[in-house]
């Protein structure tokens, strides 16, 4: 018997609508804005290193949830209504699916669940438990908006937002779907989170200052990103303008340490050249986290897959703008790119004053640049994954 496999033929996945929550605005208007204008709160505490759950409510007025509930879980739904809002859709008329996921979950309701457990109310910690886990984020949203089709959530450290944009990218191309909400949400600024990473000497002791020969660090950012993943033909049939086309990527893990890049492996750079083919990217949102060694590794990996042509790249962290918003980054980052190219401007890299010798590419400090954009890449990395 002859078995013969009757191959679909690709699609081309492209962006159609973008939606945030972020600590620069909770809408595409009010980001661009920022991100244009190069300019950002300087407080440490806009980046959420606080005590005090009611001063997120109070950050963050355009979600409306109550203090109860999974903040992660609102943040994703109020980006994933307004990249709907943005791509002019109508969920329910297509074939949809979603891949919005988390890095930590709702992690902050374990403080809260040690607290109920002890206390004996046990009614409360069970509602608290089951918001808990990172598949809660993407169910909850695909409740709540009526998608009937495949529902995913992915965990993979930082890299969480980037590699569910690829996997729903993966999906429209197969036709698994017409449609797919494609991003990530955390909400991780509580005091044993950050006490984790203080202890790990990631995070910075004022300010995240990607590049920058002060940098000693991360600090932590909340919120969400959700793009409108399309195929190219479903969005030409109903004549919508798109904002870019993915036309590649890559992902994998080191086989290093788990809490360092090796340079040997050059894991990065091999991610690179998959990614971007023969194409040179005319800007690239760098993963930019502000630490010691990383922002020295992503330097070291980009000069390795492009040359000296490196030099001639715009590049910028916008962690500098947002904190490290942690699994939500990459969708974020890849959002922003998708600013940049309908805008034509590089946003800045914030508070760059004195660059890093070995950081010597064009970090595009302090100040926005405007050029076209054509070609875009965003790149992220997390403990054990690229």
């Amino acid at each position: 018997m002859k078995l013969t496999l009757r191959m679909r033929n690709r699609q081309k996945a492209v962006i159609t609508g973008i939606g945030f929550v972020t600590p620069v605005g909770s809408s595409k208007a009010s980001v661009l804005a920022t991100l244009k204008a190069g300019a950002a709160p300087q407080a440490k505490e806009l980046f959420l290193s606080l005590k005090n759950e009611q001063r997120r409510l109070n950050y963050f007025p355009v979600v409306g949830f109550e203090a109860n509930e999974s903040c992660v879980s609102e943040y994703a739904l109020c980006a994933a209504r307004e990249a709907v809002k943005d791509a002019d859709i109508d969920l329910n008329s297509v074939r949809a699916g979603a891949v919005i996921s988390s890095s930590k979950g709702n992690i902050c309701n374990v403080e809260k669940l040690k607290d109920m457990l002890l206390k004996g109310e046990k009614e409360k910690a069970q509602k608290a438990f089951s918001l808990m886990f990172p598949s809660e984020v993407s169910l909850y949203v695909a409740r709540e908006m009526k998608i009937k089709g495949p529902v995913k959530c992915l965990s993979t450290a930082c890299a969480t937002g980037t590699h569910s944009l690829i996997e729903a990218a993966r999906m429209v191309e197969d036709g698994e779907v017409d449609v797919c909400l494609a991003g990530a949400s955390d909400a991780s600024c509580c005091e044993f989170v950050l006490a984790g990473y203080d202890k790990m000497k990631a995070y910075a002791k004022d300010m995240i200052l990607p590049y920058d020969k002060r940098r000693t660090g991360f600090i932590a950012g909340e919120g969400a990103a959700v793009l409108c993943v399309e195929s190219k033909e479903h969005a030409q049939k109903r004549l919508k303008d798109f904002y870019s086309e993915i036309s590649g990527y890559a992902f994998g893990q080191e086989t290093g340490q788990v809490f360092n890049f090796d340079r040997d492996l050059n894991t990065l750079a091999c991610l690179i050249k998959e990614a971007v083919k023969d194409q040179r990217p005319d800007y690239i949102n760098t993963h930019g986290t502000g630490t010691l060694f990383g922002d020295i590794y992503e330097t070291e990996q980009i000069k390795k897959v492009f040359g000296e042509e490196a030099y001639n790249i715009s590049l910028s962290s916008t962690k500098s703008f947002t904190g490290h918003m942690l699994g939500a980054s990459g969708a974020a980052e890849a959002a922003f790119c998708m600013l940049s190219m309908q805008y034509n401007f590089i946003p800045p890299t914030l508070r760059l004053d004195n660059p890093d010798p070995e950081c010597d590419l064009d970090f595009t400090a302090k100040k926005t640049c405007y050029k076209k954009v054509k070609n875009a890449l965003s790149f992220s990395m997390g403990f054990g994954d690229g």
